[in-house]
């Protein structure tokens, strides 16, 4: 499903003049991305950069920006940085952001940078995604990123210019901002608890580009206490899937990096049995998923997951309770803020 999200604007200008210019960096690189903007594109609902930056660098490239989103404005200001920070709200797994972008400076010594971070980070070398200087991208590139977990962000774009030389037109610009949400999930109604005590959880009918899931609270009181479940899956091979995740409660933001199961196909027509051991105490979460891509059915279409429970040799009155999580459908949101 795509929407339209609005963007409020408020520029921010930094210029913090420098000390005395020792030389150019040599370590440009890039992560660029080519292909045909989605739509629709985000809407502007705020005027407020149609003013002297726009109107300046319109007369420098001949009004072939069209509407932009940020420019930078320190062109011939040596040792300054020129900068707009933005707040992505409500991005779900899989979400797509993408723009263009365009830089003409001079090479390996005016950059053009593009940081992406999860809140509460950061902006640094390593969520760099854009680190591009000369004039080999005076035309607008276009630059697609995937959020590959759910969340709130920041993103900061800035021109950074050394203490000396000017080369090409001297700045930098984005535009164009379109945002695709990644799946809508939905929580399940397909889950009990059976007379023996163990859980069980059947994916309920997951429509294409949606994920269908169901989370357990684990409480673990002895290192080495296993977790038991069998499970099914008959789907589409190598596109819809049965996800397992276990995972400490308090990293709940990065539960994609604690995946035990990866699942598709209709090969196994019986249940199999995984085991899981634990090599600390504490409060844990299982989630189960059904995944499912844009398009496409094979099998019945449907993940199991049955007898879920610990080994009662291991667990020292470890416990498990359900809790079908429904996730949040909001739409995501691009904000820009003050520094």
């Amino acid at each position: 499903m795509r929407h339209i999200y609005n963007i409020s604007k408020l520029i921010v200008l930094a210029l913090a003049f420098g000390s005395i210019f020792t030389g150019c960096k040599d370590d440009f690189e890039g992560n660029y991305s080519s292909g045909t903007l989605p739509t629709p594109r985000l809407a502007n609902n705020d005027d407020s950069n149609s003013g002297q930056n726009q109107n300046q660098n319109q007369n420098q490239n001949s009004g072939d920006d069209g509407d932009l989103d940020w420019s930078s404005n320190n062109k011939g200001q040596g040792g300054s940085t020129d900068y707009m920070e933005y707040t992505i709200t409500d991005v779900r797994a899989g979400a797509v952001l993408t723009f263009e972008y365009f830089v003409s400076s001079e090479q390996n010594c005016d950059f053009f940078n593009v940081y992406i971070y999860p809140e509460g980070s950061s902006y640094s070398s390593s969520n760099r995604v854009i680190h591009a200087s000369g004039t080999s991208y005076s035309t607008f590139q276009t630059f697609s990123y995937t959020f590959v977990n759910s969340g709130n962000y920041g993103m900061r774009v800035e021109y950074v210019k050394d203490g000396s030389v000017d080369s090409g037109q001297d700045r930098a610009a984005v535009r164009n901002f379109s945002f695709t949400n990644g799946p809508e999930q939905t929580s399940s109604t397909n889950y009990g608890q059976s007379t023996d005590g163990t859980y069980w959880w059947t994916s309920p009918t997951t429509d294409h580009g949606n994920v269908s899931w169901h989370t357990w609270t684990l409480t673990v009181k002895k290192v080495g206490a296993i977790l038991s479940f069998d499970y099914r899956v008959s789907s589409e091979n190598n596109y819809d899937f049965l996800n397992v995740y276990i995972y400490p409660t308090s990293n709940e933001s990065n539960y994609t990096s604690y995946r035990v199961l990866h699942e598709s196909g209709t090969t196994y027509s019986y249940f199999r049995n995984y085991r899981y051991t634990f090599s600390s105490t504490g409060a844990y979460t299982m989630r189960a998923e059904y995944s499912k891509d844009g398009s496409g059915n094979s099998g019945e279409d449907k993940a199991w997951i049955q007898n879920l429970g610990f080994v009662s040799s291991s667990s020292v009155k470890a416990e498990i309770s359900q809790a079908a999580t429904r996730a949040s459908a909001s739409q995501a949101n691009i904000i820009k803020k003050n520094n």
